[in-house]
């Protein structure tokens, strides 16, 4: 009896050491794999910074309202396809983009993973706060992205400001703010982002239509979209007042779908430029083609895809009108997308047998009802 106790004690003690020896080496891999893990990260972010490509005195920042950009948008079909190949034809490194479907960026992650396994181009996004929404007006809401070259570009410390409900008027889309560096330099910047509210007036919201606003009549238009447009101004002083009243010397870009229509394009710029603000309109004095972004069947429409700019340090221009918008409307006739592809994936997508009826705005609207436009940052070292 007692040589069979000290066996099961033997037994015990070699479990007990065993069950030691394993947990010390579990703890020990853990270890191991933790501190490389971070080395990885550590070193994946040095390599960013040191594999910077920014080498030119100024570099391109677009916006682009991508029309209904959610999960109905395949990874293979017309819109993804499309909006990643333009990324990186037309060298696009940073893109804020409107009408995100509301929470829902996997459309953006299907377009960053196109740049990648299509034309080797490694990009990341940012995305706009969780529950920016308007509580009276649910039924609007969506969400921003901003794509951007990683390698050049950084996002911030925002200081506590990520949003812009509304001052004079509560927005129907909350604007997003962010603050952004470019890498291995001194340029920091915000960026406002915003899609105001339809054109025309809503019935249901009891909107005005063809307001008279200071004086001037804003025919063909909502009160709300107008007073949003109006408002934008204290979406700058939101965060000019992040300085405590120091001097700031970073600008700050206003970027997006106004909805606000060509007949008052003369106005609205004066309005903006009256209080100190750029646009980004090259100083010409006059609407033309040039700026029109939005597209129906017809050709392009309304100059609704604007830029309003604060510029204290001088690091913000206009580009030449000619190439303020990109002319999506004749992507296929200028051949900057092959229209045999995009027939086909287009064709695919509609289920359709016959490729004769399909005409190049059929492909084109599937894409977007807007071009994206364009201003230059300049790069200070």
């Amino acid at each position: 009896m007692k040589k069979k106790k000290n066996y099961y004690l033997v037994l015990i003690i070699m479990f007990i050491t065993l069950g030691a020896i394993g947990y010390g080496g579990y703890v020990a891999y853990n270890k191991i794999v933790n501190a490389s893990e971070t080395k990885q990260d550590n070193n994946s972010t040095t390599n960013i910074k040191n594999q910077s490509q920014n080498t030119l005195p100024e570099l391109d920042l677009a916006t682009w309202n991508i029309q209904n950009f959610g999960s109905s948008s395949p990874k293979e079909g017309t819109k993804v396809q499309a909006v990643a190949e333009l990324i990186s034809n037309q060298d696009l490194k940073f893109v804020s983009v409107q009408e995100v479907s509301y929470e829902n960026w996997s459309a953006i992650e299907k377009v960053i993973r196109v740049l990648k396994e299509r034309y080797n181009k490694n990009y990341s996004f940012a995305k706009s706060p969780l529950k920016l929404f308007s509580t009276s007006r649910p039924k609007s809401k969506e969400s921003y992205a901003i794509i951007y070259d990683p390698t050049i570009f950084e996002e911030i410390d925002n200081k506590g400001l990520d949003k812009f409900e509304g001052k004079d008027i509560e927005f129907t889309r909350p604007l997003w703010i962010s603050h952004w560096g470019v890498r291995n330099s001194s340029t920091k910047f915000w960026i406002i982002n915003g899609h105001l509210d339809s054109p025309s007036n809503n019935k249901k919201e009891k909107e005005k239509a063809n307001p008279t606003i200071n004086g001037y009549k804003w025919t063909q238009q909502g009160e709300q979209e107008v007073k949003e447009f109006l408002d934008i101004k204290n979406a700058f002083e939101s965060i000019k007042k992040n300085y405590d009243n120091s001097q700031i010397d970073e600008a700050i870009i206003f970027n997006g779908d106004t909805n606000i229509k060509k007949e008052h394009f003369n106005y609205a710029n004066k309005y903006y430029e009256d209080l100190g603000y750029e646009t980004g309109y090259h100083k010409q004095g006059n609407l033309t083609e040039h700026f029109l972004t939005s597209m129906s069947k017809n050709g392009y429409v309304n100059p609704y895809d604007k830029f309003i700019i604060f510029d204290p340090n001088n690091s913000v221009d206009q580009v030449e009108p000619n190439k303020y918008k990109f002319d999506l409307y004749n992507v296929f006739k200028n051949n900057v997308l092959d229209r045999q592809k995009y027939l086909s994936i287009f064709s695919k997508e509609k289920g359709k047998e016959s490729l004769k009826n399909i005409k190049d705005n059929d492909i084109v609207k599937k894409i977007s009802d807007h071009t994206f436009a364009k201003i230059k940052l300049k790069v200070h070292k």
